[in-house]
C-alpha cells in the first residue's frame, strides 16, 4: 500500500486521547478540503503489507490508528494487515464517504465534511454500540453547522483564521493573533458544548507540537 508515514505517538483527539499508538497515515484522499492540516499526505512510497504487519508486530504499542488523507482508499491491504495482526487493536480515522464494517476495526472515528456524507454515516452507525465509533465535526459555529446536531463530539477549527491580513503584521505579531483566534473559538465551542450537553474534543498534539508531523 502507498504510505505517507508510520510513526509511534500519543492519541491526541477523540474517545482514546492520551493513549500511546501507532499511526500509520496512508497516502491519497478522495477530497481536497481547503483547511486541511495533513496536505503533505500526498506524498508516500509503496510498502509491503507484509512489511507494514512485521512493523506493527514488533511494535509495542497495542493500539494502531489507521488515518491519512483517507485510509478507505486502501481498504483491501487494510484488511490484509489487520488479519496478520489482529491481537493489536485497530482505530480508523475516515471521512465517512465509503461504506464500512463495523468488524473490520475496534473504533472508528468519523468525521463527515457535507450533509451528504453525515447521512451515510448516520445510517451506518444506528445498530453500532456506541463504545464503537464517534462523529466528529470541525467547527467555528458557522462552518458545518448543519451537521452539528448529528455530532458526538465537536472539534474547533484551529486550522483557519478569518479576517487577519498577515500584511498588517510582523511574524510574531500574526502568530500572536492566530493564536488569539483560536483560543476565542475554543472557548466558544467550549461553551456551545456545556450548553447543549456534548463532548468537547481537543486537539493535544497540536497544542504540545503544533503542527509538527510525527506527533
Amino acid at each position: 500500500m502507498k504510505v505517507n508515514e508510520i510513526f509511534s505517538s500519543i492519541q491526541g483527539e477523540g474517545a482514546y486521547s492520551g493513549y500511546p499508538a501507532m499511526f500509520i497515515r496512508l497516502s491519497g484522499c478522495n477530497r481536497k478540503c481547503s483547511w486541511c492540516d495533513t496536505k503533505y499526505h500526498t506524498s508516500g512510497k509503496e510498502i509491503k503489507n507484509s512489511e507494514i504487519s512485521d512493523i506493527i508486530k514488533k511494535s509495542d504499542k497495542n493500539i494502531v490508528v489507521w488515518t491519512g488523507g483517507e485510509p478507505m482508499l486502501q481498504l483491501d491491504d487494510i484488511k490484509e494487515v489487520i488479519k496478520e495482526t489482529s491481537a493489536k487493536m485497530h482505530h480508523l480515522e475516515t471521512n465517512g464517504d465509503f461504506n464500512i464494517e463495523l468488524i473490520t476495526f475496534d473504533y472508528v472515528s468519523f468525521s463527515p465534511k457535507d450533509m451528504k456524507a453525515m447521512k451515510k454515516v448516520v445510517r451506518r452507525t444506528k445498530k453500532w454500540p456506541v463504545v464503537c465509533y464517534d462523529i466528529k465535526v470541525v467547527t467555528d459555529l458557522k462552518m458545518n453547522k448543519e451537521l452539528i446536531p448529528y455530532a458526538t463530539m465537536l472539534m474547533p477549527l484551529t486550522t483557519l483564521v478569518q479576517n487577519v491580513n498577515m500584511s498588517n503584521y510582523s511574524r510574531y505579531d500574526y502568530q500572536e493573533q492566530i493564536d488569539k483566534e483560536n483560543k476565542k473559538n475554543e472557548q466558544k465551542v467550549w461553551d456551545y458544548c456545556v450548553k447543549n450537553n456534548i463532548r468537547f474534543c481537543p486537539r493535544i498534539h497540536t497544542q504540545i507540537w503544533g503542527v509538527s508531523r510525527g506527533k
